[in-house]
């Protein structure tokens, strides 16, 4: 079997099962432990997969979300572009939601001369919305540690 069509096969496991073990793969796939390590290390590489004592895990489950510190720094000028188109979009005395996350944080800063109130679900954005002091109504919930977000059927109804 090619490299290739091992690679997609193991990727299509991650599909249907959330972890895999190396041993099933070696005697699905009739490949040595060395071959599925290797295999295993360059989809981890490739950000595909997530290496785990003997074998590997799907990656972009909740638990395997980046922190808020990690996403804040990425992409900075393209959340500080879409902060400014969306700011353009609010009126005076307008009451927004502002989701969690880093992109909606570069929002805030413009919203201050604005006159606005803000609901959000995020607990950071909650803060820096009060730094500004910016009318703040916060949803509850429990809080999610990575993203620092309220998520829940609390926070949904």
């Amino acid at each position: 079997m090619l490299t290739e069509e091992r690679r997609q096969y193991i990727l299509a496991q991650l599909q249907q099962h959330t972890v895999i073990k190396s041993k099933a793969l070696m005697a699905a796939l009739d490949a040595s432990e060395s071959t599925i390590r290797r295999d295993l290390d360059e989809l981890e590489a490739a950000g595909e997969l997530k290496r785990i004592h003997g074998g590997a895990k799907r990656i972009n489950g909740l638990g395997d979300e980046p922190d808020v510190a990690s996403k804040s720094a990425q992409n900075l000028r393209a959340k500080q572009t879409i902060a400014q188109a969306a700011v353009r979009q609010i009126e005076p005395d307008d009451l927004i939601f502002l989701d969690d996350g880093t992109t909606t944080a570069q929002l805030i800063p413009f919203l201050a001369d604005i006159g606005v109130t803000v609901i959000t679900t995020g607990v950071d954005n909650a803060s820096l919305l009060a730094d500004y002091q910016i009318s703040t109504l916060m949803l509850g919930g429990m809080v999610k540690p990575t993203t620092k977000a309220l998520i829940g059927a609390t926070t949904a109804e």
